[in-house]
């Protein structure tokens, strides 16, 4: 089964292999299945005149290597029993599909590796641009995705939140109704999500991660967490701190009256300590 779908590289359309799964049409490109002397050409409602002329192109290449093949085109919505069999299905069943003409999705990469926060656009992106040590944001046209890679720094993820907040905010794009920002964690995408890849396999997941299933989280939700400024102690005691606490500061995020009682002291008296001894201090608290 392959996908064809114009990338953002202006006048560059794709032809990629996906896995044949009814969850990979999208109504926004054209699916070439091949199946015995089947050749069947599958037209999303908002594929283009180019996206289709590829995909005739794609098919008729093949064609002229298999004579005994028969091509049958379907526009979506109008589908025969074929392609659910083709697709190992006994019926129609969910996959992306879109209410309008969708703009060209836009993919950001957000690091701190030089030191300080840098955005970047990745104009032809694909399942393998997802590094795990950054976060991204994917414009998806009705919704914004923030993704937070598995080992992404607590300042990529709080930073790639506010730019996404601002990213819809302030940049001039026509949309079609509201929009919504929404956090996204690495092996728990959605199919909204992976949707707007060439290509989506859950092959490339470790084996224990490819069942957990999508999850969506408001980006208000998880920026209140982010904004959180004080916890207990019992919580900064933990191996799996809260989410945006910075491991080198965990004093700053207990509250006056249970730093009095973990550190016997003040936090005025606490910054009056040489940086040294506040090391110290730290360590014999186990917040270091």
């Amino acid at each position: 089964m392959y996908r064809i779908k114009s990338s953002n590289i202006r006048g560059r359309t794709l032809c990629v292999e996906v896995d044949p799964e009814v969850k990979a049409l999208y109504s926004s490109a054209c699916f070439l299945l091949v199946n015995g002397e089947n050749v069947l050409i599958w037209f999303g409602q908002y594929a283009s005149e180019r996206e289709k002329e590829v995909t005739k192109f794609c098919a008729s290449s093949l064609m002229s290597r298999r004579p005994s093949s028969v091509l049958h085109e379907m526009n979506e919505g109008e589908e025969s029993d074929l392609i659910w069999q083709m697709l190992n299905v006994t019926e129609k069943k969910d996959y992306v599909k879109l209410a309008h003409q969708p703009i060209l999705p836009r993919f950001f990469q957000v690091s701190d590796a030089s030191g300080t926060i840098t955005v970047e656009e990745i104009p032809d992106f694909s399942q393998d641009d997802l590094d795990p040590s950054d976060s991204f944001i994917l414009d998806g046209d009705t919704t914004i995705f923030v993704w937070f890679g598995l080992i992404s720094s607590e300042a990529e993820k709080k930073n790639s939140m506010e730019i996404a907040t601002e990213y819809l905010a302030t940049v001039p794009t026509p949309r079609n109704g509201d929009v919504a920002v929404f956090v996204l964690k690495a092996f728990q995408e959605t199919k909204s999500f992976t949707c707007h890849f060439p290509a989506w396999s859950l092959s490339k997941f470790p084996e224990n991660r490819r069942n957990i299933g999508g999850v969506m989280i408001p980006v208000q939700e998880m920026m209140e967490v982010y904004n959180q400024k004080y916890f207990p102690y019992r919580e900064l005691l933990s191996d799996q701190l809260p989410p945006g606490v910075d491991p080198s500061k965990l004093e700053t995020y207990l509250q006056e009256d249970e730093f009095r009682e973990v550190f016997k002291m003040s936090r005025e008296e606490f910054n009056d300590v040489p940086s040294w001894k506040k090391d110290d201090l730290k360590r014999k608290v186990y917040l270091y």
